[in-house]
């Protein structure tokens, strides 16, 4: 196990995509632990012991934190059972290092990385919203509008179709227990790095100043309104299964406990 994560940190070192992510987390989250890589570092993979992994699974492995999704035919009796003789034997509270709320830092930075590669790879990022926030699902629209809805989104319109940049280019909200933050990230030539990032800031400014509205009047649906309807699409496709409906209910179990939060 810890040769396999030695060859991933190895590998790591030297992936765009990783070296950018690495220094916009760390950039963002200073002497915090969002800021520490998760898979660890070679120093930190190399320290840890038997003691180290007993003592992880004493402090976190509680029943005050475990959530628990059944899908299938099977009846509640059945499953309390089942839970109970897997999950029982659990300390019922853990004990966990308690972790500040914090805000990204760094907005508005620019840090280049010299990478002797073809292909740029590009992390941006700023404030974003927590879940609990009463406008988080009128900025979920909005930002599907802007760069999460893939294909149909401004960025990837502006990015990829009319300047032929990147081959794709898209952001995401990402809410964590203590911050939330908007992410995005695309590729591009090295001689296109700087006009790649130029489009992105202006259409992110672009949304900030006039909102969701489109440039040219159209008989096509508001953008609002596409962007709900997809939404609604994706959401439906994720509960086609039993497995995609199961991981759906964890996750809308974790987010109303951040809600009530």
């Amino acid at each position: 196990m810890r040769s396999q994560l030695v060859s991933q940190l190895q590998r790591q070192s030297t992936s765009p995509n990783d070296i950018s992510s690495r220094t916009w987390w760390r950039t963002a989250f200073p002497n915090h632990p969002y800021g520490h890589p998760a898979s660890g570092t070679l120093e930190s993979v190399a320290r840890i012991t038997v003691a180290d992994l007993r003592d992880y699974h004493r402090r976190v492995l509680a029943r005050d934190a475990l959530k628990i999704g059944v899908v299938g035919d099977i009846d509640p009796a059945t499953v309390g059972r089942l839970i109970d003789s897997a999950f029982g034997p659990l300390p019922a509270k853990g004990d966990l290092a308690p972790i500040p709320d914090v805000e990204p830092q760094g907005i508005g930075r620019q840090i280049d990385v010299d990478l002797n590669v073809p292909q740029t790879v590009v992390t941006f990022g700023g404030y974003g919203l927590k879940r609990s926030d009463p406008d988080f699902m009128a900025a979920y629209l909005v930002n599907h509008i802007l760069g999460g809805g893939a294909f149909s989104s401004r960025l990837y319109t502006e990015v990829r179709e009319k300047r032929g940049l990147a081959y794709g280019v898209s952001d995401a909200l990402v809410w964590l227990h203590h911050t939330a933050v908007l992410l995005g990230g695309t590729a591009t030539r090295a001689d296109a790095t700087s006009q790649t990032i130029g489009v992105v800031e202006s259409e992110v400014a672009r949304m900030a100043k006039d909102g969701p509205r489109p440039r040219k009047r159209s008989t096509r649906p508001r953008p609002s309104s596409r962007a709900r309807s997809r939404s609604g699409s994706t959401h439906r496709a994720k509960l086609q299964t039993s497995s995609s409906t199961c991981r759906s209910t964890i996750s809308a179990s974790i987010i109303s406990t951040a809600v009530l939060h």
